[in-house]
């Protein structure tokens, strides 16, 4: 059982912790702020640092058990932001990719729409039933396959 589990290198167990002065003087400190100043977000502000990184031949380590926290806004904490962006994501992936399924009614394959009956049961059974968490999870699923429909029938 011992040989399934990997083994730590000993030169990369202790945590890696460049100077932050030598770090930030060559790319620049990356906060919500500097990228909001910058007009983009600070996924795209990382993504440009790690490509010059990796231009320049720079060693670039992910250490596994790092966490990163991220500073996020108040109105990205509510129910209503999380069903809009899910619904969102769920219709661009649809209008970018598209569905696999032969018989198709404008656009949608016919598999879905039993999914989505199932899908809204199961919602309103958990909104009688579940704890509140668990009754949002699965309303979070209609909502994805709502966003998969339009999607899917914008793509037409």
């Amino acid at each position: 059982m011992n040989a399934l589990l990997p083994r730590r290198v000993s030169h990369l167990s202790e945590p890696i912790r460049p100077s932050r002065k030598r770090v930030w003087s060559r790319w620049g400190c990356s906060t919500p702020t500097v990228a909001a100043r910058a007009m983009c977000s600070q996924a795209v502000r990382m993504e440009k640092c790690f490509n010059a990184s990796w231009l320049q031949d720079s060693k670039v380590v992910f250490p596994g058990e790092s966490r990163v926290h991220h500073k996020v806004e108040n109105f990205r904490l509510t129910k209503r932001y999380f069903r809009r962006w899910r619904f969102q994501t769920s219709r661009n992936i649809a209008r970018s990719r598209g569905l696999t399924g032969g018989r198709r009614f404008l656009n949608i394959p016919l598999y879905v729409f039993p999914q989505l009956l199932r899908a809204i049961g199961r919602m309103v059974w958990g909104h009688l039933t579940q704890p509140r968490d668990e009754a949002f999870n699965r309303e979070i699923i209609v909502f994805h396959f709502l966003g998969l429909i339009q999607g899917l029938y914008r793509a037409r």
